[in-house]
C-alpha cells in the first residue's frame, strides 16, 4: 500500500500548497546550472565542495527503459552496471544540467540488487557471458537519493534502487563494447 501511495504522489505531483518555481542551482565553480523543476519528486539536499555533485533525498518513481551488462573496461573487476533512461514525462520532472543537455540516463547505484529483483540470481551472469551482450526491459521501480555530477565533462545523473512497481517486460541484445571519458 505505501508503495502504491509513493507511485500516485510521484506521478500526480500532488501537493496541498501552491508549486514552488524553478530553481537553479549553480556549482561553486561555475562550470554549469543545475535546473530542478517545480514539480521534480526529490528535495535538494547539499552540493560537494570539491566536486561538481549536487544531492537530493526523497523517493519517486522512476519509469523506462532499463539497460544491464557491461559498459566499460573490466579492468578494475565487475564491469556490469545498470541504468534507466526515463519516458519522457519522467525526465522533464528530473533535475538536469543547463549546459549540459540530452536524454537522461540514471545510473542505479544498487544495481545489483536491482539486476537479482528484475534477472533472478541465475541471470546476473547473462551479460558477462559474451563481450556486449546486454539486457533491456520497461521498468518501473521506486527510488531514492537522486544525484547529479559531471564526470569526464559530461552529466551523469544516479538513485539508488528501493522496489519494483511493477512487473518487468525483458529483451536480450548483443552490442559492441563501448566506454571511457
Amino acid at each position: 500500500m505505501k508503495l502504491a501511495s509513493i507511485a500516485a504522489a510521484s506521478l500526480i505531483g500532488a501537493s496541498a500548497e501552491a508549486s514552488p518555481a524553478v530553481r537553479s542551482i549553480p556549482l561553486p565553480s561555475g562550470a554549469d546550472t543545475l535546473i530542478v523543476p517545480a514539480d521534480a519528486p526529490m528535495r535538494y539536499r547539499n552540493t560537494e565542495k570539491d566536486w561538481p555533485k549536487i544531492h537530493f533525498t526523497g523517493r519517486f518513481v522512476l519509469t523506462g527503459e532499463f539497460h544491464y551488462g557491461c559498459f566499460g573496461s573490466d579492468d578494475e573487476g565487475d564491469c556490469r552496471s545498470l541504468y534507466i533512461v526515463p519516458d519522457h514525462g519522467d525526465q522533464v520532472r528530473l533535475p538536469h544540467w543547463a549546459r549540459r543537455t540530452g536524454e537522461i540516463d540514471v545510473g542505479i547505484t544498487s544495481d545489483r540488487r536491482l539486476a537479482r529483483a528484475v534477472l533472478g540470481r541465475r541471470s546476473l551472469s547473462l551479460p558477462r557471458a559474451r563481450e556486449g551482450a546486454e539486457v533491456t526491459g520497461r521498468i518501473s521501480i521506486v527510488a531514492k537519493d537522486f544525484v547529479a555530477e559531471i564526470v569526464c565533462d559530461a552529466p551523469s545523473y544516479g538513485a539508488d534502487f528501493v522496489a519494483l512497481v511493477k512487473p518487468v517486460r525483458l529483451t536480450a541484445n548483443a552490442r559492441a563494447a563501448q566506454g571511457g571519458c
